[in-house]
């Protein structure tokens, strides 16, 4: 017969500091992080059809464009302006520019979070006095927003998104634009110029920086830069496995 001896509450303490530690579940912070993440995947290729999902929109939403190659555009600040501006933007890029059917590919996520905490307002201040790209060159402001960076392009000729038909098959035809004049919204159609041959291949590359609010759950900041025109004659290959975009 065997007979146990009680435990000690100092047993039971030493047994309580042996038992495997779960990882405490993360902040609402990083669950709304995630939503996002998941939510540009799906919504950036299409952003020259369709804007942004208005709930995943900061109510002062502030757009840069081109803040490192053209400093001197003013920012944009507010929800309705920011839809507006991108209105704009589309039916500019699929009217003169792109084949309405374009996509934009992600071709690198990058994503970096906040290590440090301030005020949605100082954060969006932060953000608009700064003109830099690359943010670890700005201590100033890399340690207080959460950013997620993404670079991409829009669709090569042969690409399953424009069934058949051309980059620059525009829906009023291809035009001469540089990215000053697509950017800029006032574009009068008596200085356009019209291509001579649509069967360029023509596509649009830029990065994206979204910068969120405090909680994670809204986007404070959206900025459009290092913007290039490529323009090819020669068709590209692979054209399907370069770059992630829904239907690619």
């Amino acid at each position: 017969m065997r007979i146990f001896a009680p435990f000690r509450s100092g047993q039971l303490n030493f047994l309580a500091s042996r038992q495997p530690r779960f990882p405490v579940p993360d902040s609402p912070r990083k669950a709304n992080l995630g939503t996002i993440i998941q939510m540009l995947q799906l919504k950036v290729p299409h952003l020259l059809q369709h804007n942004l999902p208005q709930e995943f929109l900061a109510q002062d939403i502030v757009l840069r464009l081109l803040p490192a190659q053209k400093p001197h555009i003013p920012v944009i600040r507010g929800v309705l302006l920011y839809n507006t501006t991108f209105k704009t933007l589309q039916l500019l890029v699929t009217s003169f520019f792109l084949n309405p059917e374009a996509k934009l590919h992600i071709t690198h996520m990058n994503i970096k979070e906040a290590r440090r905490s301030l005020s949605n307002t100082d954060l969006v201040n932060l953000s608009i006095n700064n003109n830099l790209l690359d943010f670890e060159e700005s201590p100033e402001l890399s340690p207080y927003t959460t950013k997620i960076t993404i670079k991409w392009r829009t669709c090569l000729n042969g690409c399953l998104h424009l069934h058949d038909n051309k980059t620059a098959d525009a829906r009023l035809g291809a035009y001469n634009l540089d990215t000053n004049s697509l950017l800029h919204l006032k574009l009068p159609l008596q200085n356009l110029t019209k291509l001579n041959d649509n069967s360029i291949e023509r596509v649009l590359t830029g990065i994206f920086v979204f910068e969120l609010n405090d909680k994670n759950d809204k986007i404070a900041v959206h900025t459009i830069d290092d913007c290039e025109i490529i323009e090819n004659e020669q068709p590209s290959p692979d054209t399907n496995n370069i770059g992630f975009a829904p239907g690619a």
